[in-house]
């Protein structure tokens, strides 16, 4: 693979986006897509809004496969300090508009755009990739598209482990694009809509390296569990994965239809607001019982009158 040219403007890959659900959860990473703190994760849920947070969904390992090539779309560091795979030399652009999206360019045929977006409606949390296709170009093999899930069920505070407690038990549809699992009982269902397929195959990834928290003098090694592994045909069309977290059983989703009907309505509600300040602020304004709140700030904080 060639290391590609990225625009003077592009940021840096350590500095964060954040995504925030309107009741205390949020989905929060890294423009290079290495999760740097503990509370970097896509679907991060408050129990008790806006507080009891919970992580269940801290991140992904993506990659494509095409023409006998593996080409990652993402990137985790591992204690002492390995970083594993290195997508960021390929990573061509990132905008946080109208939502965190990531270009990534592996050759002249294979580009693939990457975004991510909190639905405020739903709390629910867009994953979508795509191959930008050049005209009259095919690639000579398949264009899959892998994405293994990695998962806790913590307090967004504190570090998770492997441990023989964690339930790997999924519920899987008839045509395996819904499926759910429950790590632990006495926290929300994780569920998962795609229009890709499903495998399951249970695992651990060991000793996750954050380094903002080694850099505070914190704990900063985590270990979390993958379940199986999806799978997606982007020759065909766009990739989705719509994560969301309820005590409710599994139900029968159509991921295509149903994100592009949450990002037109989440696009809508963000252009209503007007200005980037205007967006930014919106997101510490969250639900409190029947009423609503201001949080004193992300990660850590949730609403405390005086930091407020």
């Amino acid at each position: 693979m060639t290391r590609i040219e990225r625009p003077f403007d592009m940021p840096r890959l350590e500095d964060e986006w954040l995504e925030a659900d309107g009741f205390g959860g949020f989905a929060s990473g890294t423009v290079g897509t290495e999760r740097t703190r503990r509370y970097h994760a896509l679907l991060l849920a408050a129990t008790r809004a806006p507080g009891g947070r919970v992580v269940l969904v801290n991140g992904v390992e993506a990659w494509l496969e095409a023409d006998g090539e593996r080409y990652p779309l993402s990137m985790q560091r591992y204690v002492p300090d390995l970083l594993y795979p290195d997508a960021s030399a390929n990573l061509l652009a990132f905008s946080t508009e109208p939502w965190p999206t990531w270009r990534f360019q592996f050759n002249a045929q294979i580009v693939i755009t990457a975004e991510v977006f909190v639905s405020k409606a739903t709390c629910e949390t867009v994953l979508r990739w795509q191959w930008e296709r050049p005209q009259a170009a095919t690639p000579t093999g398949a264009l899959t598209l892998k994405v293994r899930p990695l998962l806790s069920g913590r307090d967004y505070h504190a570090l998770h482990h492997e441990n023989a407690a964690f339930n790997f038990g999924a519920q899987i549809s008839d045509d395996a694009r819904n499926v759910s699992w429950q790590p632990y009982g006495d926290l929300p269902r994780i569920h998962v809509a795609t229009n890709g397929s499903y495998a399951h195959a249970p695992d651990w990834y060991r000793n996750f390296c954050y380094v903002r928290a080694r850099e505070r003098g914190l704990d900063f090694s985590e270990d979390l569990a993958t379940p199986g592994v999806f799978s997606f045909n982007l020759a065909n069309e766009q990739a989705v994965m719509i994560l969301s977290a309820s005590d409710a059983t599994q139900t029968h989703v159509t991921a295509s239809r149903h994100a592009e009907t949450l990002a037109e309505t989440e696009q809508q509600r963000r252009e209503a607001l007007g200005s980037r300040l205007q967006r930014s602020a919106d997101a510490y304004v969250v639900q409190r019982n029947e009423g609503r709140t201001i949080l004193a700030g992300f990660p850590w904080f949730t609403d405390w009158g005086r930091d407020t």
